[in-house]
């Protein structure tokens, strides 16, 4: 059990699952969030129409930058390993910078969702909301693919199956809070989606910062499951370079 819940699996599935319920929140409160933005506008109609299909159509645009994120953070990864960066004097392998890489990408990522729910607490449509929905498609984009990379740097081959199963059970609950949050609007915010967006800067900023923490307490520490502090690196057949 101890390889499936341990605190680098717990943080991950803290992550994971705070953004999630966030991604799925935000595609759920696009049309409500944009009437009580444009509430008392006379063109709020078509403010509301045309809004809802930008963001139809800049989701649609993950088809290409999905890929160029994601080739973006291969190269990050293999130039940190290729570089002469070095933790307790030993050079920082593969499993190494996938693991740094991925832990700093999930702090970097609740940050971009924190301000994503911060923006929307302003209530401002036009060009802002462009860049609102911009850094939400790139960091949706990037988020699978980060949860992975984070996983497999640190655990055994033979648990990935249970452990992505476990978040693929967070997901589906993660589905399930949109309508906790409409009522939460409707019942103690007054329809105020604004004061509904602090509630997410908090479950964001939440899953940023736990990466972090870790990483501060961490750094430089193995990379084994058991969590102890030996300085040479477990090495996770996930990683090894074999002939095909």
């Amino acid at each position: 059990m101890k390889n499936i819940f341990n605190i680098k699996t717990f943080i991950a599935y803290v992550w994971f699952f705070m953004l999630d319920m966030r991604m799925q929140t935000l595609v759920s409160e696009v049309e409500p969030w944009l009437r009580w933005a444009t509430e008392g506008e006379p063109d709020a109609e078509e403010i509301i129409s045309w809004s809802t299909e930008v963001f139809q159509y800049a989701s649609m645009t993950g088809v290409i930058s999905g890929p160029i994120l994601g080739i973006f953070l291969d190269k990050v990864i293999i130039w940190i390993e290729n570089s002469s960066l070095k933790i307790n004097n030993r050079k920082i392998n593969h499993q190494t910078s996938s693991y740094l890489v991925s832990l700093a990408s999930m702090c970097v990522i609740g940050l971009v969702f924190a301000l994503i729910s911060w923006l929307l607490t302003l209530g401002k449509t036009g060009g802002l909301l462009w860049f609102i929905y911009i850094m939400f498609i790139g960091a949706r984009n990037i988020f699978y693919g980060i949860r992975g990379i984070y996983i497999m740097s640190f655990s055994k081959a033979e648990y990935l199956g249970r452990i992505f199963s476990f978040m693929s059970f967070l997901q589906v609950l993660a589905a399930a809070t949109p309508p906790l949050f409409t009522y939460l609007c409707q019942a103690y915010f007054d329809h105020n989606y604004g004061q509904l967006n602090w509630v997410l800067v908090g479950t964001s900023l939440l899953s940023g910062v736990l990466p972090f923490i870790w990483f501060l307490k961490n750094k430089g520490k193995s990379l084994g499951e058991d969590g102890n502090s030996e300085r040479v690196a477990y090495k996770n057949e996930n990683f090894d370079d074999k002939d095909s």
